[in-house]
Parts: structure tokens; C-alpha cells; sequence
């Protein structure tokens, strides 16, 4: 079944889109609907449905990977698990903002977005994580906003790297994929340095036994990427190089998963860039367009 997955994963990847289609669509020039998988999207839909829309593609396309390859599916379905992670902070950001509005990812495999959304305290977040099996540490003591986005991401990359260990593939991909994950979670955490100082997310990520993630942070560390930046380091240093060295392999889809979530989170930019009135050039400088 790997292999069959790998060749639909490279069909779906033909369906991406490209860059004239980013400006075609950020220019005005067509609409979203226009492209088959995104039909569901109309002009009329107010953004929040527009950007559920978006990303009801992208959990559906990874999630048919995931039932293709029982054996990769623990490491698919982690990955889609990073939008509850995702929930969690926006759900810790509106508790800080006195219960406004908020726009959350439509996932939830452990804790949907109607049941954090109930949730009245950062504690009452952490537990339910908890309860999820999703956080396997007590609640943070650190009390700012900052520290506890950061113990969140330092706990999916936990999640993720055994996404990575429960994976049932060869030798070979299994070595690729955690090397993958490894270079992920360091670009992710690497973005903490400029908030709380490179030595104080060293310190934290030694203290969840992350070695692995820590050796490759320290090469990292100094720098400090803005989420475009970030995005675009993703799709070069960890997505092409699997796809390039493993075409016909388990980790083609991990690849392609990258590629799909580029793609969610560059029409989330367009789409609310265009919702705020920024000029077409303005709302694509935050995407990064990995094809």
C-alpha cells in the first residue's frame, strides 16, 4: 500500500498550485472556486469560511494518505495533529483577549474546536491536552502567553517525533524521516529566539529531553525567522530534499504533506491579506511558494 499511496500523494501534488496561480488569484484575476478542489469556496463566504474551506482541503488530503498506509498513518496523522496544537494557542490568545472572536483550524481528532473553545483558563487547556494524551508534562509554570506557545510547540514536537517512531517502514525511511522532524521542530522552536533568547529555548528544549531537536538548535538558535522565512526554510531544507531522494518512498508523503500545509497557510495569507485591503504584491510577500 506504500507505494500505491506514494503515486496518489504524486497526483495530488500535480493539483498544487503555482505560482501565476497565487498571483492569477491574489491579482483578481480568477477566483479561488475556479480550481477544482476549492470549488466549495464562494466570493460570498465570509473570510472564516473561506479559510475553513482551505484547510478542509488540506485535512482531506492528507487524511486519505493516512487511510492509503496504515503503516505511515501515525506519522500523517501527527502531522495533521499540529492544528490542534494550532487550536490551542489561539484558544490561549483569546482567553488573553477576554474571549473575542476567534477564527480556529476545523480538525480535531482529540479535542475539537467547539470543546477548547468552552474552556476558561490556560489550565483548563492544558489539562484537556492532557486528558487528549496530546501534553505529557504538568502545566507550565512560566505565566506569560510566550512561555506556554512555547511549551505547546515543544509538546507537539514530542508528538510528532513519535508520529515518527510509531511509523511501521524501512530502515532507511524511518532514518529520513526522523531527520526530517528533527529539521523541522528546530526551524519551529528556532522562531522563539527573538521573544525569549536563544539560551532560554535551549534551556527549555534540553529540559524535555529533546536532545536530538537540541543538537540541531544550536546551529539554529542565533538566528530568527519570520513565519514566511520559517515557511520557505521548511519547504527547502526538509520537503525537497525528501522529495528528491525518495521519490517512490514513505518519505515522499511527508513531503507532500509539507507542501499541502504550504499551500492552507499561503491561501489563509492571500485570502485575509485581500480581506484587509493590502495590494496584491503586499499579500503574496508573506507566502512562501515552494513550486
Amino acid at each position: 500500500m506504500e507505494l500505491y499511496a506514494v503515486v496518489r500523494a504524486h497526483g495530488l501534488k500535480s493539483r498544487l498550485l503555482r505560482r501565476n496561480d497565487y498571483e492569477a488569484i491574489a491579482g483578481g484575476e480568477k477566483g479561488l472556486y475556479e480550481y477544482p478542489d476549492y470549488s466549495a469556496v464562494s466570493d460570498r463566504d465570509a473570510l472564516e469560511e473561506k479559510v475553513e474551506k482551505v484547510y478542509r482541503v488540506y485535512v482531506r488530503r492528507v487524511s486519505l494518505l493516512a487511510s492509503l498506509t496504515p503503516e505511515l498513518s501515525p506519522l500523517l496523522n501527527a502531522l495533521l495533529d499540529r492544528l490542534e496544537f494550532e487550536n490551542s494557542k489561539i484558544q490561549l490568545r483569546r482567553l488573553v483577549g477576554g474571549g473575542a472572536h476567534a477564527l480556529f483550524y476545523p480538525y480535531g481528532r482529540h479535542i475539537g474546536p467547539s470543546r477548547l473553545s468552552a474552556l476558561r483558563s490556560w489550565e483548563e487547556v492544558w489539562g484537556a491536552l492532557s486528558e487528549a494524551g496530546l501534553v505529557e508534562t504538568p502545566a507550565p509554570e512560566e505565566k506569560s502567553l510566550a512561555g506556554w506557545e512555547l511549551a505547546l510547540d515543544l509538546a507537539y514536537c514530542r508528538h510528532l517525533l513519535r508520529g515518527v517512531e510509531g511509523s511501521k517502514v524501512s530502515r532507511r525511511s524511518k532514518r529520513a524521516l526522523e531527520r526530517a522532524a528533527l529539521t523541522e521542530c528546530s526551524i519551529a522552536l528556532s522562531r522563539w529566539s527573538r521573544a525569549l533568547g536563544a539560551d532560554a529555548v535551549l534551556e527549555a528544549v534540553s529540559g524535555v529531553g529533546l536532545s536530538g531537536v537540541c543538537e540541531l538548535l544550536r546551529g539554529v538558535a542565533a538566528k530568527s525567522w519570520s513565519a514566511a522565512e520559517a515557511d520557505r526554510l521548511l519547504a527547502s531544507e526538509v520537503a525537497k530534499p525528501l522529495e528528491e531522494e525518495y521519490p517512490l518512498e514513505a518519505p515522499f508523503l511527508y513531503a507532500f504533506e509539507i507542501y499541502a500545509r504550504l499551500e492552507a497557510r499561503n491561501l489563509e495569507k492571500v485570502l485575509t491579506g485581500l480581506h484587509l485591503g493590502l495590494s496584491s504584491g503586499d499579500a503574496l510577500k508573506f507566502c512562501a511558494i515552494a513550486l
